[in-house]
This record gives structure tokens, sequence and C-alpha cells, in this order.
């Protein structure tokens, strides 16, 4: 189920929609039905950024109620986008989180390399998952360039989580983004 998120703003993305591009993420976590995974709001992703002309922006969405913040905050007035919904679907054996994002965006000079800005499949997504063994909330994380496989203990001591493999996929306006 996705959780819609109002935007609402002193700042306003363009009227024009041919430039709002719709960027979506899927997180499917390889845990059993029985256990208890909640979304986290927060997640970091890499885009180009329209505003500072750069691309592989790490760009931060930590309150719906924002727009995302590009990194380095010093070097760029703000991401022209937000996190517009989120939220989680079961599967047998898995948990898939999804995380759409809406963001204005034309095409562009990367202004240090000079190269054409284009998207790059990096993201960061934080989740909890309660422990089995002692009901404990766990805060985790995940993303692409991690060495796997991984797992995760509780502080008690109980394995809670095992990524084998990278778990994130990445949509432009529903169409997969492949890696090369």
């Amino acid at each position: 189920m996705l959780k819609q998120l109002s935007i609402k703003s002193k700042r306003t993305m363009t009227s024009d929609a041919s430039n709002l591009q719709h960027f979506q993420i899927q997180c499917r976590l390889g845990i059993k039905s029985s256990e208890i995974v909640t979304p986290s709001e927060a997640i970091e992703v890499s885009l180009p950024c329209v505003n500072c002309k750069r691309n592989r922006r790490t760009v931060i969405f930590d309150n719906s109620s924002k727009f995302g913040i590009c990194t380095p905050r010093d070097k760029c007035p703000g991401f022209k986008g937000k996190l517009s919904s989120y939220g989680i679907s079961r599967e047998p054996n898995f948990a898939v989180l999804t995380y759409n994002i809406a963001f204005e965006y034309e095409s562009f000079i990367d202004q240090k390399y000079k190269n054409e800005s284009y998207f790059s499949r990096w993201a960061r997504v934080y989740f909890t998952l309660q422990c089995s063994k002692c009901k404990q909330k766990n805060t985790l994380s995940t993303q692409d360039n991690m060495v796997r496989p991984f797992t995760e203990k509780c502080r008690c001591g109980n394995a809670i989580y095992l990524e084998n493999e990278n778990p994130l996929k990445y949509f432009l306006n529903s169409e997969q983004l492949l890696r090369p």
C-alpha cells in the first residue's frame, strides 16, 4: 500500500508537465512474511539536479512536506522535486518498498565534467525491522554499492536480515533503468 503524500510548499514546481519526471525506486527485501518491516520516509537518491547543473547529486528526502535537499548544500539552492508517495507491499518471503519522486528536469550540460545530464542508479533506502526474538525495532538501510552477502543482527544477537543481491530497481516515467 502506497502512502500518498501531500505536496504543499511555498516553492512550487513548474506547471509545464513536459518537464515533470517521475522516478520510482523499488527495494525488494528478502524477509519472511511474518516479520514486521516498516519503510522509512527518509531516502537518499542519486539524481541530476537542474538547479546546480550537476549529475549524480545525492538528493536527500527526509520530510514529505519539503523539497529534496541536493548535496552538498552549500553548492546548490535546492532540488526541485519531492517524495510524492512511499509504501510497502508483500509477496511470499519478500517485502517491496516503493518510493515515488516527482521532480523538474530538462537536459543540461554538467558544470564540472561538461557531459550531458543522465540518470544513474544509486539509492540508500532506510527501513525498520522488528526482531522476531526480542521484538526490538532495528533501523537498517541498504544501497547499491554494498558488499554482499551481508547479515544484519539485532542488538540481542539474533540475525534479522540477510542480503545476497542488490534489492534495488529503478524506473523513470514507468520504464526500468537497466544496469549497463
